[in-house]
């Protein structure tokens, strides 16, 4: 569990299901976001960006990729009795790959990891280089490199006011201009001859030093990529090259430099950059969205023994007609089953947001359970 500033408090839980192996196996990882909102589309929203803050803090601890969140759940559940305002959404994730794209979680890395960036003062431009981070490792496959490599240089990007920041702590700006003049690129006035170093030459050298750690071979690699592909002065089988050949020790450069200056204890650091994270980890959802309204008590509303109440969707297939001119018409029956309601618990005006093909027929929903 996490506390959240404010009355927000996160679950943060692993689902196990039963695939025909000897145990039951991990699928998804799951938040339970509780929260004050004044409706489900307020409640919605909070949650999203509760979760979307801590993924890419998790996704980094376990240098494992990770899917944009989907809320698949919310409803108003105050403690009294009346009706609770409910919507879910049934989706069908590609769970079946998850012994080939997932990764086990160390919550105590992921912790210490998540307060230290909390605590900095460039905690938010850390995020956005995590969020780029992610976007690296989710094309982390054979043919994909040179998207893994412009994802990771952005990173740097955002990562460069973060350790001009840092430099400037310890010396001034004309020390390090005076340290770093070999590697500056000073401009000179044509008309009063006067030189000086724009602070884009400042951040750039910052991040060859802080970064890079002056391995300006492979500094320069990754931009001319970069450069490359975003202005189109380079081909592409090029740069898919350079990609294939420098991916790996950009990404191990990039995770090493945000540790650091992150500053994480030794011991995390050294934790996160052993096996199994020392690799990245790459993963491997119909959308159908259903309101209703809950009636009963508040933190009852789920059966005995479960920690929601949910409804699940099965579809039918009765007929199919093909006509002379091609066009078909398929008959989809859809049965929706509260599977965990608690005892007393009814559903009201349930709708759906099931999109209508044009070629398809919807029958008419079925509650099993519950009254419409």
């Amino acid at each position: 569990m996490v506390q959240a500033p404010g009355h927000t408090r996160i679950d943060i839980l692993g689902v196990f299901e039963d695939k025909g192996y000897k145990q039951p196996i991990p699928t998804v990882t799951a938040f339970d976001v509780y929260l004050d909102a004044t409706d489900l589309d307020e409640a919605e929203k909070s949650a999203r960006q509760v979760v979307e803050f801590f993924l890419p803090i998790m996704g980094f601890a376990a240098n494992a990729a990770y899917d944009d969140p989907m809320v698949l759940l919310v409803y108003e559940n105050a403690p009294v009795a009346g009706r609770h305002k409910y919507r879910q959404r049934l989706v069908r994730p590609k769970r079946d790959a998850v012994l080939l794209g997932s990764r086990d979680f160390d919550f105590e890395l992921f912790a210490k990891l998540l307060q230290r960036i909390l605590d900095h003062q460039d905690s938010l431009r850390f995020h956005r280089a995590l969020v780029h981070y992610n976007e690296a490792l989710t094309h982390w496959s054979v043919g994909k490199e040179l998207r893994s490599v412009e994802a990771l240089y952005i990173a740097v990007e955002n990562l460069g006011p973060v350790v001009l920041n840092l430099a400037k702590k310890t010396k001034s700006l004309d020390e390090l201009r005076k340290e770093w003049a070999q590697i500056l690129d000073p401009r000179k006035c044509p008309e009063c001859k006067h030189t000086w170093v724009p602070d884009g030459s400042l951040t750039s050298a910052a991040i060859r030093k802080m970064v890079f750690l002056d391995d300006h071979a492979l500094l320069r690699e990754v931009r001319s990529i970069s450069d490359g592909l975003e202005h189109g002065f380079k081909d592409f089988p090029h740069l898919h090259e350079k990609s294939r050949l420098l991916r790996n020790k950009f990404q191990t450069t990039i995770r090493q430099a945000i540790l650091s200056l992150i500053g994480v204890d030794k011991t995390v650091s050294e934790a996160l950059l052993a096996p199994p994270f020392d690799l990245p980890k790459r993963q491997d959802g119909a959308d159908t969205s259903f309101d209703t309204e809950l009636e009963g008590i508040g933190g009852k509303l789920a059966r005995e023994g479960r920690t929601h109440p949910e409804l699940n969707l099965i579809y039918g297939f009765p007929s199919a007609t093909l006509f002379p001119n091609g066009d078909v018409t398929i008959e989809v029956r859809v049965d929706i089953t509260f599977e965990a309601l608690g005892d007393g618990v009814l559903a009201h005006n349930l709708t759906t947001g099931v999109d209508k093909a044009k070629s398809v027929v919807f029958g008419t929903p079925q509650i099993t359970k519950g009254a419409m």
